[in-house]
């Protein structure tokens, strides 16, 4: 019998947008019953800083991480009973042990923080987190950073295409949509000038509507006609807009010559640059979870046989 993955995995270093991402999460996994366990690392740099951070001054450094991380848990425990927190602290590379501990401990998330600045031009991602998107072999969820602001998943927007992943991100969005109760939201870009109603992606899309509302869930789709390869990015997000997207569901691509998964064009301008939350999915945990929720999800027109 297959485990529960029941798992948070929190990376985090006491600055703001990891504080509230810690204490904002809660009502987002409780149905999971989750152990969430928050990891702090220890950074070390070149040879020199490695040099002149001794290991005196790293176990200063770790006894003060467990003091504080304890008080904050215990905060934590007061508020969130059902929840299960402890702490890893690790020393090296950030997104390094990152990547390690999640493929030891295999969460359902690795869930991290993010500033969201009131320009545009400023919501970039830091390397760490841009590294870890493209790396992780787990979904990772991408949190803004609101103090005192309740985050909900009650519509979420899929942007989805003609390709053989396509029924993996419906998988686990009917997945998202279950959990949250939560009304999924497909939109996509014609590649051609066909009209919409002759066009392929716009059958798969009707398909995915037809499973998701069998399986009880709201949904809506919305096809753009074809524009510039540069605006789809944007398209999305002004779209996410103006539906009230909470949550966009995104799924970097994997490149057949390259080990380690790059972020596609379109991916990368919607998680560096939108100011929703982010879950960014990987092909590797995608295919894990399609056997669990198979075994819930109706299919009233074969689209996961296809």
């Amino acid at each position: 019998m297959k485990a529960e993955r029941n798992e948070i995995l929190i990376p985090f270093d006491f600055k703001e947008e990891s504080i509230h991402t810690i204490y904002n999460i809660a009502p987002l996994v409780n149905f999971l019953k989750p152990k969430v366990t928050l990891l702090y690392v220890i950074e070390r740099g070149d040879f020199f800083t490695q040099s002149l951070r001794k290991k005196t001054e790293i176990d200063l450094v770790k006894k003060e991480v467990e003091k504080k991380s304890a008080e904050m848990i215990k905060d934590l425990n007061e508020k969130n009973p059902e929840i299960k927190y402890n702490t890893v602290i690790k020393v090296g590379k950030v997104y390094n042990n990152i990547i390690t501990v999640a493929d030891e401990i295999k969460p359902r998330f690795i869930v991290m923080g993010r500033k969201t600045e009131d320009n545009p031009d400023e919501r970039t991602l830091g390397s760490t987190i841009t590294r870890i998107v493209r790396l992780s072999q787990h979904p990772v969820m991408l949190l803004k950073c609101i103090p005192s602001c309740p985050i909900t998943f009650k519509r979420i927007l899929v942007p989805l295409d003609i390709t053989e992943k396509t029924k993996i991100k419906v998988f686990n969005a009917i997945a998202f949509g279950l959990n949250y109760n939560a009304k999924i939201q497909f939109v996509s870009v014609l590649r051609s000038d066909i009209k919409t109603k002759k066009s392929l992606i716009y059958k798969k899309l009707k398909h995915a509507q037809k499973t998701v509302e069998e399986n009880g869930l709201e949904c809506s789709i919305q096809v753009y006609k074809k524009v510039d390869k540069s605006m789809i990015a944007q398209l999305i997000m002004d779209y996410a807009q103006k539906a009230q997207s909470d949550l966009i569901m995104v799924m970097p691509q994997r490149e057949s010559f390259l080990k380690d998964r790059y972020i596609g064009s379109v991916a990368y301008h919607v998680i560096n640059h939108s100011p929703l939350p982010i879950i960014s999915l990987t092909p590797a945990a995608g295919e894990t979870d399609s056997e669990i929720i198979m075994k819930s999800v109706f299919d009233p027109v074969g689209l996961f046989g296809k």
